[in-house]
């Protein structure tokens, strides 16, 4: 899948939330200002988001996908989020890439503490981490 990034300058519209930015898919449109701000605020208080916002260095990436985009998953947190979506036909992702130093381009690596939300809601549906490297 090929996505195109757009961050965001951290004061956009609360100084208080993490550096975060949107990615779409091809064919799709990044979400609005409002629903990244809406969606990074709905993960703080979750543990992972805590952990990620301890690290020297994180970025929150929002996407807005359609529901198939996690259709492939056999993670079981996954599958019940998917359940959980039986009314919608879009899901939000909230991803924060961590690393121990600030990533160069084209070379670091790290965690990345992942979020599946309801895009009506904003209610986290699964939580899941993994790693990253360029």
């Amino acid at each position: 899948m090929l996505t195109l990034e757009r961050s965001m300058p951290s004061n956009s519209m609360s100084d208080d939330l993490p550096e975060r930015g949107a990615s779409w898919s091809i064919g799709r449109t990044a979400p609005k200002q409002e629903m990244i701000d809406r969606a990074v605020t709905a993960t703080l208080p979750h543990p992972n988001a805590q952990a990620a916002m301890n690290c020297f260095w994180h970025h929150a990436t929002v996407m807005l996908e359609p529901k198939s985009f996690l259709e492939r998953s056999r993670l079981p947190e996954i599958e019940s989020a998917l359940a959980a979506l039986h009314d919608c036909v879009e899901v939000l992702l909230v991803s924060y890439h961590t690393s121990a130093t600030r990533p160069e381009p084209l070379a670091g690596h790290g965690q990345t503490f992942d979020f599946v939300l309801h895009p009506n809601t904003y209610e986290i549906l699964a939580a899941t981490t993994g790693t990253w490297r360029s």
